[in-house]
């Protein structure tokens, strides 16, 4: 995983929208949104950790992090004319308030070898060891309890595959704290045939789960409030495939789990 470093610049741009997105990842929804990276074709992917560094004159600092969801690709000018850019869409799960941002002050306090003053609207690399940092920054300024790691914020994001066009989706959001709290109480271990990540992996597999929706949100269609102890379960991604393959309606993790019993039991 790599963590790069994405730009925004509030002049010239409406700032109602930023404020939208506070509330709504100060309540835990993610902002689904392309970024644009400039002409940046190569050294970004998916999974890679995005924050989001604020420039112009009113103040300058990280206000955003999130998970980038695909490589760059190339569209429209976000200004209108003739000429493309390059983008990558980002899943955001925190955006902060404007005076809560990490300011180039504690940054450079706390990362002095960066280089805080030269952030371009490419994106930046950063090493490994000020990721490092970043991180610990960003979990001790964060208003909605955690990080979550980008694999937990991209886990069943939809992605489109082949050539870029205009597609209309739904998408169900996925509230991360919840996730956090299912997996608190149940573990990382499968409800269904009790695989362990970790320990067949080793450190990549660590604290690494499927989060299974017990009732589908495609079939509540609907925002509610979810219960993480009663609503949701930790699997393995080849049992939530085979959940979701099940029929309809889909099998409980229980019910998965009685089956592979029974036919354990016949063999």
């Amino acid at each position: 995983m790599a963590t790069i470093l994405l730009t925004w610049n509030p002049n010239g741009w409406n700032t109602d929208a930023y404020d939208e997105w506070v509330g709504r990842t100060q309540v835990g929804e993610l902002v689904d949104e392309p970024w644009s990276v400039a002409n940046r074709r190569f050294g970004i992917d998916r999974g890679d950790r995005a924050f989001l560094f604020r420039q112009g004159d009113a103040g300058r600092g990280l206000v955003g992090i999130g998970a980038i969801q695909c490589p760059p690709y190339e569209g429209e000018h976000w200004s209108g004319d003739d000429r493309t850019a390059w983008y990558v869409d980002i899943m955001w799960s925190e955006f902060l308030p404007l005076d809560r941002m990490i300011t180039v002050a504690e940054l450079e306090a706390a990362t002095p070898d960066f280089g805080w003053r030269t952030v371009y609207s490419s994106g930046r690399t950063v090493p490994a060891h000020v990721a490092a940092r970043l991180e610990t920054l960003w979990h001790d300024r964060t208003l909605v309890g955690g990080v979550p790691a980008p694999e937990a914020v991209l886990d069943n994001v939809v992605l489109l595959e082949g050539s870029r066009q205009d597609v209309n989706t739904t998408r169900y959001e996925r509230n991360p704290v919840a996730r956090r709290r299912c997996l608190d109480h149940y573990g990382y271990s499968c409800g269904v045939c009790g695989f362990d990540f970790e320990e067949v992996y080793g450190d990549i597999g660590h604290e690494y789960a499927h989060v299974h929706h017990i009732e589908p949100l495609h079939i509540r269609g609907a925002e509610y409030q979810v219960d993480p102890i009663r609503d949701l379960r930790p699997v393995c991604a080849n049992c939530h495939v085979m959940l979701h393959r099940s029929g309809d309606p889909i099998l409980t993790p229980d019910e998965l789990r009685d089956q592979l019993a029974a036919r354990s039991s016949r063999a």
